[in-house]
């Protein structure tokens, strides 16, 4: 009956437990990069949805002033943008060069930054670059998002 109740509550062996860390293992290095590359592609898409953003702000801003060189980032016209302004990782910028074109640079913080370029009487100019630290899940191969 003693040695009935032991066997009963045998552990599991050493060999037993290296296999199941073994094929744990496999799986972390199988799944560990997707996810990587998934956190990539979503942190582009927050860059595109901010420049996109920030055109309809500074469309705004020119239906009010008809000058894009008073819409560019921090100008009190601009209004309240609720995103990061900047040119860092995660953060958006407006520059322009005079009252007719407009310039906005979104960069992720997987390191691609997109680009939307506008001159009076076209539609916006799509762009991005791959950084040396990003990735292309969020650039096409002609470079337009």
């Amino acid at each position: 009956m003693l040695t009935e109740r032991l066997r009963s509550e045998r552990g599991f062996t050493l060999f037993e437990i290296l296999i199941v860390m073994l094929i744990i293992g496999i799986l972390a290095a199988i799944a560990l990069p997707m996810l990587d590359n998934q956190r990539k592609k979503s942190q582009d898409s927050e860059a595109k949805f901010n420049a996109g953003s920030m055109m309809a702000h500074v469309e705004s801003c020119f239906v009010e002033t008809e000058d894009y060189g008073e819409c560019e980032t921090g100008d009190p016209k601009m209004g309240e943008t609720h995103m990061p302004i900047g040119s860092g990782p995660g953060e958006t910028r407006v520059s322009s060069d005079g009252p007719r074109d407009y310039l906005i640079e979104s960069m992720s913080r997987s390191g691609n930054v997109f680009r939307l370029v506008k001159i009076v009487g076209n539609r916006p100019i799509r762009s991005c670059t791959i950084t040396a630290g990003g990735h292309s899940g969020g650039c096409s191969s002609d470079f337009s998002w």
